[in-house]
């Protein structure tokens, strides 16, 4: 924050974090946890710089450090939504959590219903669970908060793709749907398995009623 006379000037938290988002996009994790480490040992109740940190914190492989920053970002009324929603995406992480990790998102989205990302958060846990129809009821919502924005297409089209993929005879519409995803943002992860699984799906070869052991079969 720039004061009047111009004498000091400060970045605010949201040009620390954005910072930080840069070093990490560049695969500079160690940099970007430097700057929020400074900027929270001067302000240490700033729950966004909190969750970011966190955020890098997986990335450089310590969740359970992750965890415990974000714990502490829940006492922010304002934070607390995207502080749960980054403890459902950390807790994740762990399969035997899946359930703490679904209640922990469905608890962002009942704090923020307007927030788009949290539904889109709340529908990739949902999807994990195998439960896609109700993930693309959240989806479906997050369209409706936010048509245009890229990571709702993107969420859209993963589950979409997750929906079909055990669906017989859908594996080339799962994999069109991946193929989509990955064009919007390619390092989705999610959708680029979920383009292999629908490719090796469509390799298959397909099993008719006749052939050898078959009725109508020649053995």
């Amino acid at each position: 924050m720039a004061c009047d006379d111009g004498d000091v000037t400060e970045d605010s938290g949201a040009d620390i974090i954005a910072r930080a988002q840069l070093l990490l996009a560049a695969g500079e994790p160690s940099a970007a946890s430097h700057v929020l480490d400074r900027h929270l040992r001067a302000h240490p109740d700033d729950a966004r710089a909190m969750i970011e940190l966190a955020h890098v914190l997986v990335v450089q492989g310590d969740p359970g450090a992750a965890e415990r920053i974000t714990r502490d970002a829940l006492a922010d009324h304002d934070a607390a939504p995207w502080a749960r929603a980054m403890l459902s995406q950390i807790i994740a992480l762990d399969p035997t959590r899946a359930e703490e990790s679904l209640q922990w998102s469905r608890a962002a989205v009942a704090a923020l219903p307007t927030a788009p990302g949290l539904h889109v958060v709340l529908a990739a846990r949902l999807g994990r669970l195998g439960r896609t129809e109700d993930a693309l009821r959240e989806i479906a919502t997050a369209t409706l908060l936010a048509p245009d924005d890229l990571s709702v297409r993107v969420a859209l089209h993963v589950q979409s793709a997750r929906a079909l993929l055990p669906a017989p005879g859908a594996a080339a519409e799962a994999a069109a749907h991946a193929r989509a995803a990955l064009q919007l943002d390619p390092s989705d992860d999610t959708a680029a398995g979920l383009l292999a699984a629908a490719q090796a799906v469509a390799s298959r070869p397909v099993t008719t009623l006749e052939g050898p052991h078959r009725p109508g079969g020649t053995a």
